[in-house]
């Protein structure tokens, strides 16, 4: 039996590659110290336009990963990429 949800609108995702970012972050043990890995997806194309790996997980380390995908752009293009995390 299929689920129908009549009271809410359908969504498709961003029309737009750049509309909005996703965020995410993740760690990993290696030689006994953890590493911490982020990244930047655009949601629309699906491809990650950021990437970082960190010894720390902090706030710096997300940041600079949204930079790394925001640095390519014109700064007038009218590119205002959403972050969501």
């Amino acid at each position: 039996m299929e689920a129908r949800f009549s009271d809410q609108e359908s969504y498709d995702g961003p029309s737009l590659s750049h509309e909005v970012w996703v965020a995410d972050f993740t760690y990993i043990k290696i030689d006994g110290d953890f590493m911490y890995f982020s990244t930047v997806m655009d949601l629309h194309t699906r491809k990650i336009v950021g990437i970082e790996v960190s010894k720390r997980r902090n706030v710096d380390m997300v940041l600079n990963t949204i930079k790394k995908g925001i640095i390519p752009f014109d700064p007038f293009s009218g590119l205002n990429p959403k972050v969501k995390f």
